[in-house]
């Protein structure tokens, strides 16, 4: 997926703690970028431009960057959170837009997908009254993480921005949810507790975090930085 070959890879949500990325910046040469990055990309140009970039998306065309941006970042790849669906036409929407930007589209496989979603939803609520998520994660930010863990054969995860929005976004758009609905959509579905034992079960794998959520407990290789 990667031009270069590194163990390091450095995963950039939207959270207030990505402010502090200068202090991770120099532990990895390639990272994904999740979602609607279009602002940050920008207010952090002195740093990025320096960095292998993939854009990881989800189905909806609206969190692509611009044309001029994919082009003046070198980006030349996205990673969407979904598998290849022909019958979605907000995939299609977005698969199209990629491809006359003249990007490659990688896609998740839907085996993975239904992995997470057994594994999520048998500890929570039921696979029944979860079904809409049996091709999608609820969350693009933590699926990149999963993502990168399961397929990119790295030995160092760093992970900045991602917040479990205990913090706003550094920008927020209009199309944004309310922090406190977020917030309780990861309650819910228990999502930082499934996201702590799937970290655990990755025992060959560093994940360092910059963040400004407060863990009341954490797997060894989970490093608070």
């Amino acid at each position: 997926m990667f031009i270069s070959a590194s163990e390091n890879i450095g995963i950039l949500c939207k959270g207030q703690s990505l402010k502090s990325l200068n202090k991770i910046e120099d532990k990895f040469e390639k990272c994904l970028i999740v979602n609607d990055f279009k602002k940050e990309i920008d207010a952090f140009e002195n740093i990025l431009k320096k960095k292998e970039i993939i854009h990881f998306v989800s189905r909806i065309s609206k969190v692509s960057l611009s044309y001029k941006q994919y082009k003046k970042f070198n980006i030349k790849s996205v990673q969407m959170s979904v598998a290849y669906n022909i019958s979605d036409y907000q995939f299609i929407k977005s698969y199209l837009k990629y491809k006359l930007f003249k990007l490659k589209v990688n896609f998740t496989p839907l085996s993975f997908l239904n992995k997470l979603f057994i594994n999520l939803f048998n500890k929570t609520e039921g696979t029944n009254k979860n079904f809409n998520y049996i091709s999608k994660f609820p969350n693009t930010g933590l699926l990149s993480i999963f993502y990168a863990a399961e397929y990119l054969n790295v030995k160092n995860i760093y992970i900045c921005g991602l917040d479990f929005y205990s913090s706003d976004y550094v920008f927020r758009n209009k199309r944004a949810l309310p922090l406190e609905t977020q917030y309780q959509k990861f309650l819910k579905l228990d999502l930082i507790n499934f996201y702590l034992n799937f970290i655990k079960e990755k025992k060959d794998i560093n994940f360092y975090m910059l963040t400004n959520y407060k863990f009341s407990h954490k797997p060894n290789n989970l490093i608070l930085i």
